[in-house]
């Protein structure tokens, strides 16, 4: 019997870097169950789930079965695991206790497996990290009012355990300030980030609207405010492409003051829900985004946006009437999404802030069925379907076993759909156009053969082999995810950075280049797309790129003072250009003749166009005082030195 866990791969925006969060299981059937529920939680709350994979662990064991009579004598046999002994002082030598501290092994090349232990330190600062196999670790530690390790503690363990280590931490400094609206109101509830610090550094606003936030870098900074996770608040007269938020000077261990003055938040939307014969719903929920006003915005983005909600605030719901009201909004123009439990949605986009009477008419839902084949006959036992329209940002995946390939989706709205079909067997791509309530029946789908790919990964820089990296290779749009159990050292590097994937897709696919912990921080998340043919059997892809990160968790992030174009809803990113749409008067781009409507192609010299465009947002990820060389479509070369935070 094998152990298993469920891997949960989250994106947080297009073309956002991916999240992932582990939840250990006993067996795979566990699993399955638990990976059920933890799907029903995420879809309810509107998280994006960009895949949700169940995997066993490399251990197995042999199943123990009881009946009634009693069992003796069952022996499990355990290695105890080294420790590592320390203690946590501050910089004057005083220790601090209670200390949050967790050891993660750096895993080199192909060697070592993963491991993972953490503790809390004790009154005397003194701390305790066990169960640990020999091997190299990084030791991180995070404790209230000071400062996040720069970089991991190394630590070499034996079977014996470690020397001491010692873990000296800075005194931060503080922020205490409040936020009200332009009539002086106090905004309570309100999320305040410390900018260009940790995600630590932040406090929700108490009812009187003040707020204090322990454990800053010293340094400037800006301090910002939101509602719920993603709901900027923007002071009076601002717009997107607004430098945000109040400036402020934090020395360790003082406290320093801001107040911070936001938009009204009185404004009001009414309206009804309606299906669609004119009757009213009262089961539907409505969300809301506000619609940006920055030059970089792509029109009609905010259909996509809209479906990922506003984390932190809830959406309301109709009543017997259809009737709903969204309250305590800021100025400006929204997009509003109806939806209900089982299907069937409504947008609206363009709706100013004191809006009444609008209507969003649910049309009624559809299907697509089918049937998949392997080629040369036969079904797959299990496949997975995922449904996407790229222009609204709807989509839809389930998987099916044992059902003779057929596969049904309801419960769609209209839309083009792509549709993608994966499975151990073969995978496939193809489009539907659904009209609104029609059932699209007898699509046929047959599976192209999976191909062996191999290829070698990297630097882009020095063109060094890069061992230890994980790769994965997914027909693009269908989501992906890595094997961190069973065949996973086939798409592990080896030292000359080889790597083969036994099972990849063909066509137009995706490859995701990561380190193997998720604690190592020489090198980038890399995404990036390639095609490979369906009349082979293997394939070398070449060599593949890593990026190394420019900017460690530590630094500040660079000011470059410009914005590109958004990628417009039902375009392709690799067939978008990096098109200037802002630069901000006086700063960093501005200052070197960067203009409105120049496309860049290569950033230092490392192309950032067609399957490679993902490259664009490691190489620009950079601390202040890094020179950056941009080069335009135009032949032009800029060079543009990043700023301090503005």
């Amino acid at each position: 019997m094998k152990l298993g866990f469920l891997m949960i791969i989250l994106t947080l925006a297009e073309g956002g870097q991916p999240s992932a969060a582990f939840v250990n299981t006993a067996t795979l059937e566990e699993c399955e169950q638990r990976a059920a529920v933890v799907r029903g939680i995420l879809e309810q709350g509107e998280y994006p789930i960009e895949e949700m994979v169940c995997r066993a662990s490399d251990a197995e064991f042999e199943p123990l079965v009881v009946d009634t009579a009693p069992v003796e004598g069952q022996r499990w046999e355990l290695s105890r695991g080294a420790t590592v002994r320390g203690t946590v002082v501050d910089e004057h030598g005083d220790a601090v206790a209670d200390v949050s501290l967790w050891a993660a092994a750096m895993l080199e090349g192909r060697a070592g497996t993963q491991q993972y232990a953490s503790a809390k330190s004790d009154a005397n600062g003194e701390f305790e990290l066990e169960g640990l196999a020999p091997g190299r670790y990084g030791v991180r530690a995070e404790a209230h009012g000071h400062l996040e390790l720069p970089e991991p503690v190394k630590v070499e363990v034996s079977e014996r355990g470690a020397d001491p280590v010692q873990i000296v931490l800075q005194v931060g400094g503080s922020i205490e300030g409040s936020v009200v609206d332009a009539r002086g109101e106090p905004v309570a509830g309100a999320r305040v980030r410390v900018s260009n610090s940790t995600w630590k550094t932040q406090a929700t606003a108490r009812d009187d609207g003040t707020f204090r936030i322990e454990g800053i870098k010293p340094g400037d900074h800006r301090v910002t405010a939101s509602r719920g996770w993603n709901e900027d608040l923007r002071a009076p007269g601002e717009t997107d492409d607004s430098v945000r938020g109040a400036p402020v000077h934090v020395v360790a261990g003082e406290v320093a003051t801001v107040d911070l003055v936001v938009e009204s938040q009185d404004g009001r939307i009414t309206g009804r829900v309606l299906d669609a014969a004119g009757g009213p719903i009262s089961d539907a929920f409505v969300s809301y985004r506000r619609e940006s006003d920055s030059a970089a915005a792509a029109a009609g983005r905010g259909r996509q946006s809209v479906r990922w909600g506003l984390w932190g605030r809830e959406p309301v719901l109709t009543n017997d009437d259809g009737a709903f009201a969204l309250e305590e909004l800021p100025p400006g123009t929204y997009t509003l999404r109806a939806y209900r439990k089982g299907g069937g949605e409504a947008i609206v986009e363009q709706v100013e802030v004191g809006s009444s009477g609008v209507e969003l008419r649910m049309e009624d839902t559809g299907s697509i069925s089918g049937r998949v084949t392997l080629a040369g006959g036969g079904f797959p036992d299990e496949f997975r379907v995922t449904l996407r329209d790229k222009t609204t940002g709807y989509s839809q995946a389930d998987e099916f076993y044992k059902t003779d390939g057929e596969f049904a989706m309801t419960e769609l709205p209209a839309g083009d759909f792509e549709v993608v079909v994966s499975s151990e067997r073969g995978d496939a791509k193809t489009t539907v156009r659904l009209e609104g309530g029609e059932e699209h029946t007898g699509l046929a789908i047959e599976l192209t053969p999976k191909v062996r790919a191999r290829g070698r990964v990297v630097d882009l820089d020095s063109g060094e082999p890069v061992s230890g990296m994980r790769v994965s290779i997914s027909t693009k749009g269908g989501g992906f995810s890595f094997n961190f159990g069973g065949k996973a050292d086939e798409t592990v590097t080896d030292d000359d950075g080889r790597f083969e994937v036994a099972d990849a897709p063909s066509g137009r696919v995706q490859l995701m280049v990561i380190p193997r912990t998720f604690t190592d921080e020489n090198y980038a998340w890399s995404s990036m797309f390639r095609d490979i043919p369906s009349d082979v059997d293997e394939y070398d892809l070449g060599e593949i790129h890593a990026i190394k990160e420019r900017r460690k968790r530590s630094d500040d992030e660079g000011d470059l003072g410009y914005k590109v174009q958004e990628v417009p809803p039902g375009v392709e990113r690799e067939d978008f250009p990096h098109r200037v749409a802002f630069v901000r008067p006086n700063g960093p781009a501005d200052m070197v003749g960067l203009k409105v409507g120049d496309v860049i192609e290569s950033v230092d010299g490392h192309d950032v166009t067609g399957l490679d465009t993902n490259r664009y947002s490691a190489l620009t990820n950079v601390p202040p005082g890094t020179t950056l060389t941009l080069g335009l479509a135009d032949g032009r070369s800029l060079s543009v030195t990043a700023g301090a935070p503005p």
